[in-house]
């Protein structure tokens, strides 16, 4: 059956009909031939709704601290979308200005919301000229989903729990363990998360790397947002967080790292010379794992740069030696130590 070609304007009155369209564009079952003015309903928002007189139409200085980190993340995935480093000091101020996020407090308790609209607007806008009007369409709805949608949302809680489970574990004080244990089992008592749709995105990120990099970025926001919010009993994005739990999936957890050396094939997906430390590479490894390392000034030549500017340039593989930290199995501070040409003999074929 022929791919249905989308009308120049779609409006996506519910969260189920962006998902829907999602799965279609990315199942061919849609085609994109011209970009669509995409229009969203009430649901495109990020809410926030705490119970209780005491915060009767307020905002704390607390809750603020979650909007504000909020603010950033989605200055930092604004960059990345418009083909940046991800670094916020990247954006004008007129940019600044229109992606400003405006916190509405309605009255009868702590009630917030923050309408993205404009945000998905501009974010449009600036990829205009850069990608073709399927990927944008695409980055556009994940957009959305990502910063409002309630499956993302409880996926991402879901997700949460389970790193927290992990390091239960290795915790040693009892009392401890089962207050976090209790905790977590209020997020297991509500949260289903739909596998279907977090599918979806990872589909929608494997395709298009820069949705990777907004997720990255909006799951930063949310853990802040909920960190900072959670004091008490709070509704984000229309999903339960008991206080205790959202404490305690946003707790900073001192975990023992351990050193790994990660030496092999990589492709070079973007290089940042615009960070403090001066050369930061976006890996691809062959198993499909993307890392970020910097370059030791101390221990990397002049040569080892321009074999990496090279594989670059030529999206060609190059074999790099790249000191790690690993922590629950999550690569953490990558530094490339070595780098030189790949020679499929001695280093075997890309798979």
């Amino acid at each position: 059956m022929e791919a249905e070609v989308l009308p120049g304007a779609l409006h996506l009155e519910t969260e189920d009909d962006a998902w829907d369209l999602l799965r279609r564009i990315l199942a061919h079952d849609a085609k994109v031939v011209h970009l669509p003015k995409l229009t969203f309903g009430e649901w495109a928002k990020v809410d926030v709704y705490i119970p209780g007189k005491r915060y009767d139409s307020a905002i704390t200085p607390e809750m603020m601290k979650g909007w504000l980190e909020l603010q950033r993340s989605v200055y930092r995935a604004y960059s990345y979308a418009k083909g940046g480093s991800g670094a916020a000091s990247s954006l004008t101020d007129r940019e600044r200005d229109d992606l400003e996020l405006i916190v509405e407090v309605k009255g009868g308790s702590s009630d917030q919301s923050v309408d993205l609209q404009a945000v998905i607007e501009k974010t449009a806008a600036t990829m205009a000229d850069k990608l073709d009007p399927t990927h944008i369409t695409i980055i556009v709805i994940s957009l959305g989903l990502m910063w409002a949608g309630s499956s993302v949302f409880k996926a991402w809680l879901s997700n949460r729990k389970d790193i927290k489970m992990a390091e239960i574990d290795a915790m040693k004080n009892k009392a401890s363990i089962e207050a976090h244990m209790k905790a977590l089992q209020t997020i297991s008592d509500i949260v289903i998360a739909d596998k279907n749709r977090a599918e979806l995105i990872a589909t929608a990120a494997a395709e298009i790397p820069v949705v990777a990099s907004i997720e990255a970025e909006a799951a930063k926001g949310r853990e802040a947002l909920v960190r900072h919010v959670t004091k008490g009993d709070a509704v984000v994005n229309g999903v339960l967080v008991h206080g205790e739990a959202g404490q305690s999936i946003t707790s900073r957890s001192r975990v023992a790292s351990e050193d790994v050396r990660l030496d092999g094939i990589y492709k070079i997906r973007k290089v940042d010379t615009t960070v403090a430390t001066g050369f930061r590479v976006h890996l691809l490894r062959q198993s499909g794992e993307e890392i970020v390392g910097d370059l030791a000034e101390l221990m990397t030549t002049l040569d080892d740069r321009e074999v990496i500017r090279s594989a670059e340039w030529q999206k060609v593989p190059v074999f790099l030696q790249v000191n790690a930290k690993s922590r629950h199995g999550e690569i953490k501070d990558a530094v490339i130590i070595r780098a030189r040409d790949y020679d499929p003999e001695t280093d075997g074929e890309w798979d």
